[in-house]
């Protein structure tokens, strides 16, 4: 190649005052150069006159022109595909979370109160920027799809306190699942919506009043009593049995129903003594049904009632349960030294931890260098996690509601469990299972964490134990 050419190396644009096979600056092989330098000088010996295959071969070797252009070129098409670091100018994608769906239906004879249906509790991933009315439509057809025998809408989407959603809870903005979420301050996976008809939401809705809820004394049978529970207080919407017929529901004269509350609220003595009449029944029972000349005495009326229904309709079993104590001089050192025995007599309930309940079920394993063994102890290093999680907050149920699911308490009794509880394992099954007679859990042995995590928040929350939702 002539003297007088300026050649530049095609790869890194580095000058070179002659032509060698290989670039001093950047090492790639310039075999080509080379080709095109000899069929250069091989047609220019021929002819003194350029021909066009002469100038097709000058064509062929780069120039530094050609060079800077086809260098741009590339650096346009890098920066075109460059996001700068971490994806700083990339377009952000947001993630669907998950979030839980409920139904809630009218509970009681009214239909004024409402309750969530059991059972009916889903999983519904949704995008954190949806408003209510599209929040609703996916929770419907997610329910519909789910459960063939939910009626057609139309539907409204209600909080858990059965408001509907239409704005965040204290404040006028209208509703977003993240800015909800952001008041709420729980994990989307923690956070629970129920769709209702809108025909009986309505009803509850127009039947307003501006009177307190008042508390309601329901008197039951010997044999009810035998059945269930005494609770003083028993709230109408209770998983107590009750065998109410409806003439005794709808008895206006003779009603088996105290409420305190009307007649305490009284606002004359017609309509105290109106009251009264109504409830003849339960208060000749208990001994205070009188004849009323003041409004005042209507204090006295419920104080008297109030005290045959917690003290003296027990009596005879406060008086056996002192003559029990008494037998072995227990009851005179009790009532000498009461601040010694009150931890062991009377029951403080403290906060449940993980630790605790990890402790208190024992797991039943296989042989030791089993395989399954080695499944049984990977499966109890997700129950210790998974507890933690429950007591951080960090899993859509709480150490009490997995006590609950376990055994039917929302606390650990002063006197312990009978019997003990314990941990088995399944292999048939991706939920969890429980026997609350026998104090049972039954763990399944998943592969991962993860899937244990999301496994055992499904199975708890959908079956909430002796109906204390």
């Amino acid at each position: 190649m002539d003297s007088e050419r300026v050649m530049f190396c095609p790869f890194c644009g580095e000058h070179m005052s002659r032509l060698t096979r290989f670039c001093f600056s950047c090492g790639r092989s310039l075999e080509c150069l080379n080709g095109a330098d000899q069929t250069d000088r091989a047609e220019t010996q021929e002819t003194s006159q350029p021909s066009v295959n002469a100038k097709q071969a000058e064509k062929s070797c780069p120039s530094y022109k050609h060079f800077l252009e086809y260098r741009s070129s590339k650096s346009k098409e890098r920066q075109s595909c460059n996001y700068g670091p971490r994806g700083r100018h990339r377009a952000k994608q947001r993630n669907h979370v998950q979030i839980n769906i409920g139904l809630m239906m009218p509970h009681g004879s009214d239909g004024t109160d409402f309750k969530p249906v059991r059972g009916k509790s889903l999983p519904l991933f949704v995008d954190p920027e949806v408003e209510a009315p599209d929040l609703l439509k996916q929770a419907v057809k997610k329910m519909r799809t789910f459960n063939k025998d939910v009626p057609e809408g139309p539907y409204v989407l209600l909080y858990p306190d059965c408001s509907e959603v239409v704005h965040v809870p204290g404040s006028e903005k209208t509703f977003k699942l993240a800015d909800y979420k952001k008041e709420l301050g729980r994990p989307y996976c923690r956070i629970n919506f129920f769709i209702c008809l809108e025909t009986h939401f309505k009803g509850e809705v127009g039947d307003t009043s501006d009177s307190d809820s008042e508390i309601i004394i329901t008197s039951r049978s010997t044999a009810e009593f035998n059945q269930a529970d005494t609770v003083v207080f028993e709230p109408p919407n209770q998983s107590t049995p009750k065998h109410k017929t409806e003439d005794k529901r709808n008895a206006l004269r003779h009603s088996t129903t105290i409420q305190p509350g009307r007649i305490e609220n009284a606002t004359s003595l017609d309509a105290l003594r109106e009251c009264i009449l109504r409830h003849s029944t339960m208060l000749q029972t208990a001994g205070c049904l009188r004849h009323v000349a003041a409004l005042g005495e209507k204090k006295e009326v419920v104080a008297d009632y109030l005290r045959w229904y917690i003290i003296d309709r027990n009596s005879s079993v406060i008086d056996r349960f002192k003559d029990g104590l008494t037998a072995l001089q227990f009851l005179n050192a009790l009532q000498q030294h009461p601040s010694l025995l009150s931890p062991v007599l009377g029951h403080t309930a403290k906060p449940l931890t993980g630790l605790e309940l990890e402790r208190l079920f024992k797991p039943n394993l296989s042989p030791s260098g089993s395989n399954r063994r080695l499944k049984e102890s990977q499966t109890l290093a997700y129950w210790a996690d998974y507890l933690l999680d429950c007591e951080e907050g960090k899993a859509s149920v709480s150490v009490e509601d997995v006590l609950m699911f376990a055994t039917g308490l929302s606390s650990l009794p002063p006197s312990g469990l009978e019997p003990l509880p314990q941990i088995q394992f399944l292999d048939n099954s991706p939920f969890p299972m429980a026997n609350t007679c026998s104090n049972l859990l039954k763990l399944p042995l998943l592969d991962s964490y993860s899937m244990f995590k999301s496994q055992m928040d499904f199975g708890i929350e959908n079956s909430p134990g002796f109906g204390c939702f």
